[in-house]
């Protein structure tokens, strides 16, 4: 999508994948997840520039690092061409879920929060927070207060799950929406709605939203990654949108 109007610059289809595992070097690692963070059966890579699928097989990915993934059989392969680079021993059930909060800084933040400490997210400005509250404050290291940013008071309504908010620093990335997007039908059982969502921005350096961008009317939609030049977005759970971040 482009950052100015909100105009697509690709979009692809994804019926067989339902989880963006990383980015690297202009290229998305797409793969499967199950139920309870349970790693599925296959896989897929496209060009972070135009959305074309570059290689698709049944794989099952849990990590990427430096152009090499890791699967769950062990193997590391090339993540341009999938090709195996190196075998290490097969991973336990739950490795993707280790791996993803492993490299997760939202939860780490929502962690410190738990523990009443603050977390340096860009040079001498310390974060605490919790994406629950969707309410962020910044200290110097003495504990001066810099900025305090809040959802709620700004109007806005942001889902409470990691793939609401997304901690990239210098930013904080968070999808809202000016209503509710669930709705209760029975007890403890909701509904999602479809809603008009916005992509936020907020510079950890200032404590401003420096970005905001139309996303358009829709039941689910997630952050899945941020790399250095943008954020990739999913919608519906098989649409791949790609939006560039400021520079």
């Amino acid at each position: 999508m482009n950052r100015v109007d909100g105009s697509v610059v690709w979009e692809q289809s994804l019926p067989s994948v339902n989880y963006v595992v990383g980015v690297n070097d202009g290229i998305i690692l797409c793969a499967t997840i199950r139920a309870g963070w349970r790693s599925g059966s296959g896989a897929c890579a496209l060009r972070l520039n135009d959305g074309k699928v570059i290689w698709s097989d049944a794989l099952s990915p849990v990590s990427l690092k430096d152009g090499t993934f890791l699967c769950m059989d062990g193997s590391v392969r090339d993540l341009p061409t999938a090709r195996i680079v190196r075998q290490q021993p097969a991973l336990g059930e739950f490795a993707p879920l280790e791996a993803r909060r492993s490299s997760d800084l939202g939860l780490e933040l929502d962690l410190g929060a738990l523990r009443k400490r603050s977390l340096q997210l860009a040079p001498g400005v310390f974060v605490t927070g919790h994406t629950q509250h969707s309410d962020y404050s910044a200290a110097t290291r003495e504990g001066e207060a810099i900025w305090r940013y809040s959802l709620k008071e700004a109007g806005w309504h942001c889902g409470r799950s990691g793939v609401d908010h997304f901690v990239s620093p210098p930013y904080i990335f968070m999808l809202v929406s000016a209503s509710p997007t669930l709705r209760q039908i029975d007890g403890s059982f909701f509904e999602r709605i479809p809603t008009r969502r916005h992509l936020l921005a907020l510079d950890i350096r200032s404590g401003a939203v420096v970005q905001e961008l139309d996303l358009g009317v829709w039941r689910r939609c997630a952050i899945n990654d941020v790399d250095d030049d943008g954020a990739v977005l999913t919608f519906e759970k098989t649409h791949l949108a790609y939006h560039r971040r400021l520079q």
